[in-house]
């Protein structure tokens, strides 16, 4: 293949990159992410201003919640293998390891680790060291894959179910006042659809070539703005949350002379240290 022509490959596959990220985030109505991606802004908007003193979002990645917490402050922490491999643009403020918080007991208000739980190795070695860090009336907030794709190459090891989750926080020193479903049970199936026309299909058209490939993406934007329309008034009027595509869960540290929470209420859906801690 020639220079030229492979130049102009690869600017074409970089637009469509930049394309496919600014819809999301502009028009998410046309992705196959607009239920998860609004469910998750609804509930973190709601739960956000109990937030209070300082913030650590472990596993920050591209800090995507960071603007629904203005009233805290935030440190966002990665481990830096995981921004090598994903390529993030954002700079963690901290360096560390989920495993190991390179934080003193009890300095910390509130921790955020949306989307890391399924990646760790021993994810109830991280909880309980979230719980050492965590201050007396200390907060947890978590994010977590159900019905999902395996969306990391070769670290994503796990899904949690309602009771899973339960289960790993009670044994972990947290009692849990919520737990709650992301996106209902067509809009979960729907989703996946979505992200298999959007990626996988995407990727394996490419025997087409590119240019026919870049033709037919704007095609699949309309097939998802149609399914999504849909689907929201397929959710509606067949509300059922027993599949969905991720949960969220807000914890408390748990005292010693504070029994276990068995229940919680039920919302309808709606890594090593390196480096020092950066300057904000």
């Amino acid at each position: 293949m020639r220079p030229e022509i492979r130049r102009l490959g690869k600017g074409l596959i970089l637009l469509d990159r930049k394309t496919t990220s600014w819809i999301r985030h502009r028009l998410p109505l046309l992705g196959p992410s607009f239920f998860a991606d609004s469910g998750f802004r609804k509930v973190m908007k709601r739960i956000a201003p109990a937030c209070r003193g300082m913030l650590v979002d472990v596993g920050c990645g591209q800090m995507r919640f960071r603007s629904h917490f203005a009233n805290v402050r935030y440190l966002g922490m990665d481990f830096p293998e995981t921004r090598l491999e994903m390529n993030y643009s954002a700079t963690p403020h901290v360096w560390g390891d989920a495993h190991a918080l390179p934080f003193k007991e009890g300095a910390v208000d509130w921790i955020l680790a949306s989307e890391v739980l399924e990646h760790l190795n021993d994810p109830a070695v991280a909880l309980r060291d979230m719980h050492r860090v965590l201050n007396r009336r200390g907060g947890l907030i978590l994010t977590t894959p159900f019905f999902y794709q395996i969306h990391s190459p070769i670290h994503d090891f796990r899904r949690f179910t309602r009771h899973g989750l339960e289960h790993l926080l009670s044994s972990t020193g947290f009692d849990v006042e919520e737990i709650v479903p992301i996106s209902g049970y067509v809009s979960t199936l729907w989703a996946r659809f979505g992200n298999w026309l959007h990626a996988y299909a995407w990727e394996s058209m490419g025997r087409l070539g590119l240019v026919v490939r870049l033709f037919i993406r704007p095609l699949t934007y309309g097939v998802c703005l149609i399914g999504n329309i849909g689907t929201l008034v397929l959710d509606r009027a067949l509300p059922n949350d027993r599949i969905c595509s991720n949960y969220v869960t807000v914890a408390k540290k748990r005292m010693e002379h504070r029994p276990a929470c068995k229940r919680h209420r039920r919302v309808q859906p709606s890594h090593h240290l390196y480096g020092a801690k950066k300057s904000l």
